[in-house]
């Protein structure tokens, strides 16, 4: 999981959320094309929970982006820190439902 940062992406004001500002290539094979998996909003947990797996244990709520290659199917994940209000922002946009999936095209 990498930890992104704030000026590699931009704000998109919709379901997604953000989106990147670089060429993003695959680590795997070098192909430059990276399509997004899955857009999760993370909310802020006070604390660790003991005895639970708490990889996802974040001060502040954030979008966990997930990107495959087209050509190899690696996947890559990127926690997106933003505002609190924006990151509700898109929750609301979402009706509140904290996983996106993009359709894929037919």
């Amino acid at each position: 999981m990498l930890s992104a940062n704030k000026k590699k992406w931009k704000r998109t004001n919709d379901i997604v959320g953000h989106e990147r500002n670089w060429t993003h290539k695959c680590s795997s094979c070098g192909h430059d094309k990276m399509i997004l998996c899955d857009s999760q909003i993370i909310p802020a947990s006070s604390q660790p929970i003991p005895g639970k797996d708490n990889k996802y244990f974040v001060e502040d709520p954030c979008n966990m982006m997930s990107f495959k290659c087209e050509q190899c199917f690696l996947t890559d994940k990127f926690i997106v820190d933003d505002t609190k209000e924006y990151i509700e922002k898109i929750l609301e946009l979402r009706d509140w439902i904290t996983v996106y999936v993009p359709q894929e095209e037919k």
